[in-house]
């Protein structure tokens, strides 16, 4: 198996988790942890995303969890986040 690491983040109604994680699931770095913006708007977890991978430096490939239902890569529900903030928006083209 190769070796590669993993940036691993978690989107969650309370609080934004972040680290990397190798092949076994082992953290590499230290893990990052901020509160999700009130309001939980996608351009408000964009600075918050921004601001705890920012020190992220070394990895392969990024996951991410979101606590709802994404199609094609558009949001279409976010119970813990507000749907009605978030339902049709489109992470893909959204300006990182």
């Amino acid at each position: 198996m190769k070796d590669y690491k993993v940036l691993s983040i978690d989107i969650g109604g309370t609080r934004i988790k972040a680290t990397v994680l190798n092949a076994e699931g082992e953290e590499t770095e230290d893990y990052k942890m901020l509160d999700t913006p009130k309001p939980a708007s996608p351009e408000n977890v964009l600075v918050v995303l921004k601001e705890i991978v920012a020190g992220f430096k070394d990895f392969d490939y990024i996951s991410v969890g979101f606590p709802g239902y994404i199609k094609n890569g558009t949001v279409k529900t976010a119970p813990n986040l507000g749907t009605e903030i978030w339902q049709n928006n489109n992470f893909e083209k959204k300006n990182m």
